[in-house]
């Protein structure tokens, strides 16, 4: 099993490492860090080695000499708006919008969005946990990836955890909807402004067009999280002992190049 290498390039001093190189003030500024899941890399030369009681599991921290990894092609988004082929050769922009969506009583959605400068907020009467995991919507020639992470509120609940307080919950006053087709009431913005509401009108059509799919889909979600929660209470892991590799990361050679040959 190959280790679990994190991406991550450390400016300062890992909190964890102060307490097991605390003899040597061992700083990790610059280095690669990789957590080993199951062993530790083979063929490397383990420069030094501290080991620290957690109690119930231990930790082992050992800076290595730097090994010799394949190179990775790096999957990351590559900026907010890139083109790619759609199926059929039709050239489409891919764009992501972040939405905060907060959910009253899976009935009543609160929206906030920005485009650009421009910030908006807006009510919908569907409920958007429903579209939490829709991967991308197209919007003309535009493709949409969206950023949500939805926060559901039980107002019942609320309301009682207030008064367990002495306090009183005071409900967000949603706007009247004309009738109960999906729809959206916008409360903060240009509502005029077609291009910046078109992504959420996108997925409110999405809505209208797979409804009963989506509230499935929900279903299973929640049911496959409650058995997993169920089987996690009923078989708790084990702490395990945790070897932590890190080494100094070697400037590339064309950026050190081009840095001694800069005036």
């Amino acid at each position: 099993m190959n280790p679990k290498i994190l991406p991550v390039v450390f400016s300062g001093s890992l909190g964890l490492a102060a307490p097991l190189f605390a003899q040597e003030s061992v700083p990790i500024e610059g280095h690669v860090v990789i957590l080993v899941e199951k062993q530790p890399l083979e063929g490397v030369v383990v420069k030094r080695t501290a080991v620290h009681d957690q109690g119930d599991h231990t930790v082992i921290m050992q800076k290595i000499a730097p090994p010799a990894l394949p190179e990775e092609q790096p999957a990351l988004l590559r900026g907010a708006v890139q083109s790619f082929q759609q199926t059929g050769g039709e050239q489409r922009v891919y764009k992501a919008l972040g939405l905060t969506a907060i959910i009253y009583d899976h009935q009543k959605t609160y929206l906030e969005w920005a485009v650009g400068e421009q910030r908006f907020a807006a009510w919908s009467n569907v409920d958007f946990s429903l579209l939490a995991n829709v991967a991308h919507i197209p919007v003309g020639e535009e493709l949409y990836s969206f950023l949500m992470v939805p926060a559901n509120v039980d107002t019942a609940k609320l309301a009682s955890l207030y008064q367990t307080r002495g306090q009183t919950y005071q409900a967000p006053q949603v706007p009247a909807f004309p009738s109960t087709l999906p729809s959206l009431i916008v409360t903060r913005g240009d509502a005029s402004n077609a291009a910046a509401l078109a992504p959420v009108q996108a997925l409110l059509q999405h809505y209208r067009d797979n409804e009963a799919v989506l509230k499935a889909a929900y279903a299973q979600r929640t049911a496959d999280a409650a058995a997993q929660k169920a089987y996690d209470e009923a078989h708790p892991k084990q702490p395990k002992d945790t070897t932590v590799q890190f080494w100094k990361r070697q400037a590339p050679a064309t950026q050190t190049n081009s840095e001694e040959g800069a005036p």
